[in-house]
């Protein structure tokens, strides 16, 4: 999901089925891949859980407490999803907590007998997938039931401790289907109502949000920063796309134009968008009509750097090739083969070296060591973030996800190197996420954006560029953007004139390459 994480609010579900109509949870409770290191946590924990079960029952004597624990989890979570069908009843006869308990008192409950006991709470799942028609979580539960059934029977003629790691084993199980069949359960009450949400969606997030503000809850803070920050870069930097000084005619094509740089910018500058440092807190993180979205963002963020990175290797290799590469069909041979390298393994943002040793690997076919070893320390320098390159290709992908977002295109004012055209195919896929977000981003807060934008441009043009300083942006920076501010208005996107710093970042990638050729060869 896009939202936050723990549970899922009904706004975050009704969200998601706006955004997705083939929306379905998952066996993490509605957890996304974005939440990979959460996930990782929560498992950790998980595990020391269990292995803590374990010595409970491998002690002398045992201690059953936290096991009875769990059996009482898995009657009371069966129970809530049996309401009114005949597994409720039949759940409570199986895990009957006096009988049990009596049993483990009096030391009559067998390590067979809790073999026995799993099997009946089995036997209760299956006829909740068969009431339910999950035959493939039928076929999931009786598959894993009977290799943990084999570990149990293997574990009868063994010590304490492996019988207590197969019982556990077993519980473990039990509880991670009763886990399923409740997902199970909430796609099929998501399926019920995706209809009406998709019909009234947009008017329940639109009052949920206007409630939040009347109580405090959340205020517009950030989302004015963003919209400011936005606009200031725009005048500062000449951008061609919209001129600041029209807004107060109110045209909604240049509303949604600033909309849509803002929200690429958003996602490229993550977390620390609006020139400032973030991550104090979650709500820190982006603006107030974006929280829905927060772990989108994060992995949308990712997949943007991937590109610029990607591409940065590629324009790297290319320069590389050009200048050791003697051989016009081997070149050409072997950067189709790095193309087709990054493309398929694509490189980490803040570790790109397992893709660029692949690249090198290529590469070796056709340059000496020494030419290798120049060739990876330039690559290592130009992907870091503070490259001249990096910073060009920023700029350019910005460019390339601005228009894919809005107009599904990428026009050749966008200035792709042919060489790192191949990217663009995932690039698509990544701003497909992006452009679906934004477009019903925009119907739920459009007039609260409007508002936004125009009283932001109104205070922008009631004062000289050169005042109108970005919010958060350090002096340095301020004054570097008053010098900017003070130059002519850039030509229409499309002309062959390039900004001095774009200029001067490809004018360092050449110098650079050159430099690390004559390294090479002497």
């Amino acid at each position: 999901p896009g939202g936050h994480g723990g549970g899922m609010t009904n706004e975050q579900l009704a969200h998601e089925l706006l955004l997705d109509k083939d929306f379905r949870l998952d066996e993490k409770a509605g957890m996304s891949d974005d939440k990979l290191v959460h996930t990782k946590i929560r498992e950790t924990f998980e595990r020391a859980f269990w292995e803590s079960l374990v010595e409970d029952l491998s002690t002398l004597p045992p201690t059953y407490a936290r096991v009875l624990s769990v059996l009482s989890e898995i009657k009371t979570g069966i129970q809530s999803l049996t309401e009114g069908h005949p597994e409720k009843e039949r759940i409570g006869a199986v895990i009957d907590m006096d009988k049990i308990t009596e049993q483990l008192r009096q030391d009559k409950l067998t390590f067979v007998a809790c073999e026995n006991l799993i099997n009946d709470i089995v036997g209760v799942l299956l006829s909740m997938h068969e009431r339910m028609r999950s035959p493939e979580r039928r076929k999931e539960t009786v598959s894993n039931w009977e290799a943990v059934r084999s570990k149990m029977q293997e574990a009868a003629s063994l010590d304490q401790e492996a019988r207590a790691r197969a019982t556990c084993g077993a519980l473990e199980l039990v509880l991670d289907r009763v886990h399923a069949v409740r997902v199970d359960t909430a796609n099929n009450k998501l399926k019920a109502i995706a209809p009406v949400i998709r019909e009234h969606g947009v008017e329940y997030e639109k009052s949920h949000f206007v409630k939040k503000l009347e109580k405090n809850l959340i205020t517009l803070d950030r989302t004015k920063l963003w919209v400011t920050h936005t606009l200031c870069d725009i005048v500062l930097t000449s951008d061609p796309r919209v001129v600041v000084a029209d807004l107060p005619k109110g045209k909604p094509e240049d509303f949604e134009v600033v909309l849509y740089i803002a929200m690429v910018n958003l996602i490229a500058d993550y977390p620390n968008w609006g020139g400032l440092q973030r991550g104090a807190s979650e709500e820190d993180l982006v603006p107030e009509t974006m929280m829905l979205d927060l772990l989108r963002i994060k992995a949308l963020n990712m997949h943007f750097h991937t590109d610029v990175v990607s591409s940065v290797i590629l324009v790297t290799a290319e320069a590389q090739c050009l200048l050791n590469i003697k051989d016009a069909s081997l070149r050409s041979d072997l950067f189709k083969a790095v193309q087709d390298v990054v493309v398929k393994n694509p490189p980490k943002p803040n570790n790109p070296r397992v893709t660029i040793r692949l690249a090198m690997n290529v590469l070796q076919r056709g340059m000496t060591q020494t030419m290798l070893d120049a060739c990876q320390n330039l690559m290592e320098k130009n992907v870091k973030k503070s490259s001249a390159v990096h910073n060009a290709m920023t700029k350019i992908f910005k460019r390339v996800w601005y228009h894919l977002v809005k107009d599904k295109t990428v026009p050749a004012t966008c200035n792709v190197p042919e060489c790192a055209k191949p990217l663009l195919v995932e690039v698509a896929k990544h701003t497909g996420s992006l452009a679906a977000v934004a477009l019903h981003n925009k119907k739920v807060h459009v007039t609260r954006y409007n508002d936004i934008i125009k009283t932001a441009g109104d205070a922008i043009n009631k004062q000289p560029p050169a005042a109108a300083a970005r919010p958060g942006a350090d002096p340095a920076k301020q004054e570097a953007a008053s010098a900017m501010a003070g130059k002519k208005r850039a030509s229409p996107e499309g002309d062959d004139t390039k900004s001095n710093e774009e200029s001067l970042a490809k004018k360092r990638m050449m110098t650079d390459s050159a430099a690390a050729g004559s390294s090479s060869k002497s």
